[in-house]
């Protein structure tokens, strides 16, 4: 079994579904949790990273401050081939570990937050991580950031037309999507129940984003799946 190091910021944006995926693959996750305390390990001792979603912003190091040692930890990895992956915040982590740019969506012409279920459409044609799935796919959503500015080379390989990066790769065997393929639906009411004075906002309810998301879990689910399983291939090939 290999060992996939998985980065936590808060206690409701664990690994969700992705945990048995991975283990289905062949790829044990290790979950570190430093908002807890707990130290960032190096990279030594594991085949893969993954870097989870949280409230705070990519460059909030008075918020987060363990979030420098986790930009450090992408650049290493993007810069000795291992197989990483950014999941919302992890992507813009990415981003900004690799000189691209995050900023937020109410100051970016033609972005906006997405909330909710959205219809992402893929262009990933080849792509070890996201060739498999199809052309469009419904993904949730939770980002007040997103990337503005993808890493100097890096490939988009997904979009919407509020947030044009919502996937992209930099190099050979990093990825970052702005969606929120591992979230179970415990953690979506929690992020509901938080951001819920926000949501109206954004043109939606608590409700209606856990009825979107139950009325497609089954699409939801299954390209979720099949990112899981394509990223537990690339860490044990």
């Amino acid at each position: 079994m290999r060992r996939v190091l998985v980065i936590e910021h808060a206690e409701d944006g664990g690994i969700g579904h992705f945990g048995p995926w991975l283990r289905d693959g062949g790829a044990e996750p290790v979950t570190v949790r430093p908002y807890r305390g707990e130290p960032l390990p190096g990279l030594a001792g594991y085949d893969g990273l993954i870097v989870l979603g949280g409230a705070m912003g990519a460059l909030d190091d008075d918020v987060a401050p363990w979030l420098p040692g986790v930009r450090d930890l992408l650049a290493t990895a993007v810069r000795t081939g291992l197989p990483t992956l950014g999941i919302c915040l992890g992507a813009q982590l990415l981003a900004a570990s690799c000189d691209g740019r995050v900023a937020r969506a109410t100051g970016v012409p033609g972005a906006e937050p997405e909330i909710g279920v959205r219809e992402v459409a893929v262009d990933a044609a080849g792509d070890p991580l996201l060739g498999a799935l199809p052309a469009v796919i419904p993904a949730t959503q939770w980002h007040y950031d997103l990337v503005t500015r993808t890493p100097p080379g890096a490939v988009t390989l997904a979009r919407t037309p509020a947030c044009p990066h919502q996937a992209y790769r930099v190099g050979d065997r990093a990825w970052g999507v702005q969606f929120h393929p591992e979230v179970l639906r415990t953690d979506l009411d929690s992020w509901n129940r938080s951001g819920a004075g926000s949501l109206t906002e954004c043109g939606t309810t608590p409700e209606a984003v856990l009825a979107e998301y139950d009325a497609r879990f089954t699409e939801i689910t299954d390209a979720a799946e099949t990112i899981a399983h394509a990223f537990a291939k690339i860490v044990t090939s």
